[in-house]
């Protein structure tokens, strides 16, 4: 076949295809007209509960402008619009809503909810549900921040592959509801600990100390894993953003652990071999004491937990003693029958006790004159 004809069968084929794709987005846009509002959060509903959308989405805190000013609203769950169309065109949403889009007319789903076309879920109000929202980047290291897309980056009709998207659905509140009056029902029961139960309080008190003994146990086996794999050149963290404040309390606990070689230098490598020596050399001096001593460390940190559930390990001598004060500070009289129970009394003493004796008397004497009179 001559090339030209070749040329001709691609380009009449190329139009035939484009053909094909109008007609085909045209009949998914007039499918995607006929939802109603139960269709929408229906759909809204099966992408929250994908596992690719809980994989790839992320958490950030999200900018409104208010005046000349950003405020923090909220943190959000977002996603690239690359990873929103993979999720609309993939065959387990084909399977369950009978309707087939591929990457490029994928937008017509997505547009629909992004431009807020789903019908109106109150008839007072003059927009749709809102299910997406487009996004941009405020800040992008160290910690990913959003704010809403402006003017110039804006656009209801194509979905940028490239841009974040925040998910806005929240469906029923019913169980934020409950959460809320739940966590109402439990600040009213913290403030009545004084007049709760003995038995309730031992259980607060020994549910305390548990998380106490389990987060500092925790905390020193990370450390001492930490410390180990670093001697060896490696990063080894278990939870290594568990105790980052800007990240969301479920992102804290993401990745289970992060596992990298250290930057190498002589000097590093210095410390790590010092470390090492002194670490071993503390290993090896208490593998080496007598098993008394061992049995008398296992002793101690028994007695120790043992007090510690007790309730034992913080002694009450303070507020015996504030209860108590008269009795704690003796007067003259208990200070000289300590003095006589503890041997003979010196000459200062004695001649204090006869300057008193003298002083008693003569008061006495004073008293019978004013009661003869």
């Amino acid at each position: 076949m001559p090339a030209d004809k070749k040329e001709n069968l691609s380009a009449a084929e190329e139009k035939a295809a484009k053909e094909e794709a109008k007609r085909t987005r045209a009949k998914l846009e007039e499918e995607v007209g006929k939802f109603d509002i139960k269709k929408w959060d229906e759909i809204a509903r099966w992408l929250q509960k994908q596992k690719r959308f809980e994989s790839r989405s992320k958490q950030a805190p999200m900018y409104v402008r208010v005046g000349p000013r950003q405020e923090f609203s909220s943190v959000r769950q977002y996603m690239s619009g690359k990873n929103l169309t993979k999720i609309i065109a993939s065959k387990p949403f084909t399977d369950k809503f009978g309707l087939t889009f591929t990457r490029e007319n994928a937008e017509v789903l997505l547009c629909a909810m992004l431009a807020h076309d789903a019908p109106k879920a109150d008839p007072k109000k003059n927009y749709g549900r809102r299910y997406l929202v487009q996004a941009e980047y405020a800040q992008s290291t160290p910690v990913v921040k959003l704010r809403l897309a402006g003017k110039a980056n804006l656009s209801k009709t194509t979905i940028k592959l490239d841009q974040p998207y925040v998910w806005v659905f929240q469906g029923s509140l019913m169980w934020r509801h409950i959460l809320l009056g739940t966590l109402v029902v439990i600040f009213l029961a913290a403030c009545l600990f004084p007049v709760w139960p003995d038995f309730m309080k031992l259980g607060v008190w020994y549910l305390a100390v548990t998380l106490l003994l389990f987060l500092f146990a925790f905390f020193v086996a990370r450390g001492l894993i930490f410390l180990v794999l670093w001697i060896a050149g490696y990063n080894f963290w278990i939870f290594p953003n568990v105790l980052d404040d800007d990240l969301p309390p479920i992102e804290s606990f993401k990745p289970l652990y992060s596992f990298e070689p250290h930057a190498q230098s002589r000097s590093g490598w210095m410390y790590r071999i010092s470390l090492g020596i002194v670490l071993f050399a503390m290993t090896y001096w208490v593998y080496v004491q007598p098993n008394a001593y061992h049995a008398q460390m296992l002793d101690e940190q028994r007695s120790f937990v043992d007090d510690l559930y007790s309730g034992k390990f913080l002694s009450d001598r303070s507020e015996a003693a504030a209860d108590n004060l008269d009795e704690v500070i003796p007067d003259y009289e208990e200070l000289l029958q300590e003095e006589l129970a503890d041997g003979e009394l010196s000459e200062e003493d004695k001649l204090l006790n006869e300057i008193l004796a003298e002083e008693e008397l003569a008061a006495a004497g004073e008293n019978d004159e004013v009661e003869d009179e």
